[in-house]
C-alpha cells in the first residue's frame, strides 16, 4: 500500500487500528531488502540492457506533502 499506492505510512497504522505499528512497517520494509540486495545489480543491468523501459514521473507523497 505504501510503494504501491503511495499511502503514508501513518494512514496505514490507522487503517489497521494501531494493530500495526510504524516500526513493525519500517522493520518489515527493511527485511524485504535485504533479501532483494544480491540481485539489485543484475536487475539493474538488465533494465540497461532491455530495449523498452519505463519511467513513472509521478510525484510522490510523504504525509500528504508533494516530493
Amino acid at each position: 500500500m505504501h510503494y504501491l499506492e503511495g499511502i503514508p505510512i501513518g494512514t496505514i497504522v490507522k487503517m489497521f487500528g494501531n494493530t500495526v505499528k510504524k516500526g513493525s512497517l519500517i522493520r518489515i520494509f527493511h527485511y524485504v531488502a535485504e533479501k532483494f540486495e544480491p540481485i539489485i545489480e543484475s536487475l539493474k543491468e538488465e533494465y540497461r540492457q532491455s530495449e523498452v523501459k519505463h519511467a513513472d514521473e509521478t510525484g510522490w507523497r510523504n504525509d500528504g506533502k508533494s516530493g
